[in-house]
């Protein structure tokens, strides 16, 4: 008699459901972590798509306010260089030496 120089060791007949079982309950282990991750990363993308929203809506305000004060400041410049000036007594014209239409 010749023996099988190659011993394979097979897995009785009985074991065969048992394991595909443990697989298959090991997947859907693996599956709930899963998805259970992807559902936190969908809520952290969420609060940072809300957060990117509100800082652009932020930056376009403060971009609008510097564009205001800035404007502000050139005509403030410019006035002070052509000799306007803020009064702090405002000056009246009374009894002016001018001929008046009295028809």
């Amino acid at each position: 008699m010749v023996k099988n120089r190659f011993h394979t060791n097979k897995i009785p007949k009985n074991r065969v459901p048992l394991m595909l079982g443990m697989i298959v309950i090991g997947l859907l282990l693996l599956q709930v972590v899963v998805s259970n991750r992807l559902a936190n990363y969908g809520t952290h993308i969420t609060q940072i798509e809300t957060d990117i929203t509100q800082l652009t809506q932020e930056n376009q305000l403060l971009s609008e306010q510097i564009a205001s004060e800035s404007a502000l400041m050139a005509i403030s410049t410019k006035a002070n260089t052509l000799g306007f000036t803020k009064t702090t007594t405002p000056v009246f014209l009374s009894d002016l030496p001018v001929a008046l239409n009295s028809r």
